[in-house]
């Protein structure tokens, strides 16, 4: 039979590890973009391009960047 302690301990604990399942998730869309960002570098180095069309080619992959979500809110936490 499991103790009050123990039963604590162990909500603790399935609090930390879904916690740190949404902080995975959000190192795993920073990772992605990330990439993005190195093929993006990969390709202008490849090819040159007029620095206006450089610029507007990065601004477009930040917008496409920054709309992704990026704060995880434990489900117990009100924003």
């Amino acid at each position: 039979m499991q103790t009050l302690v123990q039963t604590q301990k162990m909500d603790q604990l399935e609090q930390e590890v879904h916690e740190l399942c949404g902080e995975v998730t959000i190192l795993r869309a920073e990772v992605e973009k990330l990439t993005s960002l190195v093929s993006l570098l990969r390709v202008t180095k490849d090819q040159p391009l007029c620095p206006r069309r450089l610029r507007q080619q990065v601004s477009r992959q930040v917008i496409l960047q920054n709309q992704a979500p990026r704060k995880f809110i434990p489900q117990n936490q009100v924003p």
